[in-house]
């Protein structure tokens, strides 16, 4: 009897572990960070834009559908004497058939493109600083979802997601142009744009969130925050966000909205 009752309490607390929220989140914020050290501090004067050559072929993708887990640059920048533009991404699902590649000016070898594409089955940390704010939004969703029904981690992730997009807003997100080393742009990378950032880590939360005014009011109060953190030229879609979510706060919940605020009726 003692045997059953240790083994039944061993399988009350490994199922309880493993609809824990804190246990996958704990790794996201750090990669994360990492994920996003190739951006460079920001530049109030931007450089023009690569000029290309006219495209000479596209490379399409050969294989089974796989992820784009990684670049391997040196091999691209050696491929030939075309400038390389990238089509997919990194974590991008790559189709029978589909342009990845577009070649521009010179000569370069398609296997040797193709070759620097890693792919695997699903996305990873390294290169890609899309996926832990992916798994952030994800975490926060699950959270809010009615069969959990836990805003303090929906918040505890707007509290984090702000947290790493904050130092992005004064990064310079624009490192596509990857150059030989002679100084010519060999390739051009898909990368991410500040948008980006913004549409995967918020919208879904701020959506979600509807049905919980705290969730809402942390939105706003963190989406105000970046807009501070952010420079002009980045506010705006920051800001539409924060409006979203006052609207929502305002309708959704008046009496609440009204003494978060003030009375202001939004």
């Amino acid at each position: 009897m003692l045997a059953a009752i240790a083994l039944i309490r061993s399988l009350q607390v490994k199922a309880f572990a493993s609809i824990q929220l804190a246990r996958p989140w704990l790794p996201l914020p750090p990669a994360a960070a990492a994920s996003s050290t190739s951006c460079t501090p920001g530049r109030d004067s931007r450089p023009p834009a690569t000029h290309l050559p006219p495209l000479r072929l596209a490379i399409t993708w050969p294989h089974q559908q796989a992820i784009l887990q990684q670049l391997d640059l040196r091999r691209l920048t050696g491929a030939g004497r075309a400038v390389i533009v990238l089509r997919a991404r990194i974590g991008d699902t790559l189709q029978d058939g589909a342009v990845v590649a577009g070649l521009h000016g010179g000569d370069a070898s398609d296997a040797a493109v193709l070759a620097a594409l890693v792919t695997g089955p699903e996305r990873p940390f390294g290169q890609d600083p899309l996926f832990a704010f992916r798994l952030l939004a994800d975490i926060g969703l699950r959270a809010l979802s009615p069969a959990v029904n836990d805003p303090a981690t929906a918040m505890q992730v707007l509290d984090t997601i702000e947290s790493l997009l904050a130092p992005l807003a004064s990064r310079d997100l624009d490192v596509a142009d990857i150059a030989d080393g002679t100084g010519a742009v060999k390739v051009v990378l898909a990368l991410p744009s500040w948008d980006d950032y913004l549409r995967i880590a918020l919208e879904d939360l701020i959506e979600a969130g509807t049905r919980s005014p705290l969730v809402l009011l942390r939105a706003r109060a963190r989406l105000a925050g970046l807009a501070d953190a952010a420079p002009p030229q980045r506010r705006s879609p920051v800001i539409w966000r924060l409006h979203r979510a006052e609207e929502l706060a305002a309708g959704n919940f008046p009496l609440i909205w009204r003494h978060a605020t003030g009375g202001d009726p939004g």
